[in-house]
């Protein structure tokens, strides 16, 4: 019973918003007979979204409008379809010339998610726990250590704070002053290495992707079996995931 409780509660929810989206302000009986609903259900509902950031009341006239927030939400997720759409070709491409598998990640509330994976057609490939739409840690894999770096120091620091930096392989990083060290050195490169750091057999290489806003939003990586990362083939494709991510930086706008 409380389960349909709070998907009736979700509908009221949207069902308001939509109506609020078709005017500047309105009060809650306006509201209420736009919505077939309860003024005092109404009036909490209102109230635990002013609370939430997404409505806000004219202190004057005491009439209710939606805030920013329901746009600044959409925008990252139009954000992602940009780059998934801008990323793909390019990914293709560099599936096609390595043979390895490719990723595409992004950071979604301080955790690393994939947005988009090609795998290898090799007989002897990565096997990795990497699936669109899941996340993984963000310190010790190429795209999150790549996003990671990037961010503006004060949110670098916040997610950090969060992060316990569980040892997954002998290689992961467990010290946060030896990984701040470890995004000091991506910054100047400009690109990030994974050293068997997440699992065992797996390494990769990492570039981070730009938008017109000279901001992070998103992370490209070559994963390949630890076996075929020698270290002339590493530097091979570091230069071609870094090449590959400047290019979806600049179909997204960046100029450097």
């Amino acid at each position: 019973m409380k389960k349909l409780e709070s998907v009736q509660a979700v509908i009221k929810t949207i069902t308001l918003l939509e109506a609020m989206a078709h005017k500047d302000e309105m009060g809650v009986t306006e509201i209420a007979k736009r919505v077939a609903g309860n003024k005092s259900t109404v009036y909490r509902f209102l109230n635990t979204l002013k609370e939430l950031g997404y409505v806000r009341q004219n202190p004057q006239s005491v009439q209710y409008s939606l805030t920013l927030k329901m746009y600044i939400t959409g925008s990252v997720v139009l954000d992602r379809i940009c780059v998934i759409k801008a990323a793909l070709p390019i990914m293709e491409k560099l599936a096609r010339e390595t043979r390895e598998t490719i990723h595409l990640a992004t950071l979604d509330q301080g955790q690393l998610v994939y947005l988009h994976k090609i795998d290898s057609n090799q007989s002897l490939r990565v096997t990795m726990m990497s699936k669109i739409g899941h996340t993984a840690p963000i310190y010790c894999t190429g795209v999150g250590k790549s996003l990671l770096a990037f961010q503006p120091e004060e949110i670098r620091k916040n997610i950090l704070a969060k992060e316990k930096l569980k040892q997954f392989t002998p290689s992961t990083i467990t010290d946060k002053t030896v990984l701040e060290k470890e995004l000091e050195n991506i910054r100047e490169k400009g690109c990030s290495i994974d050293n068997e750091e997440h699992e065992i057999g797996v390494s990769c290489v990492a570039s981070p992707i730009f938008d017109r806003k000279k901001k992070v939003i998103a992370s490209l990586s070559i994963s390949a079996p630890h076996v075929r990362m020698a270290s002339e083939r590493i530097v091979k494709l570091l230069n071609l995931v870094k090449e590959a991510g400047g290019d979806i930086s600049t179909i997204l706008g960046y100029k450097n």
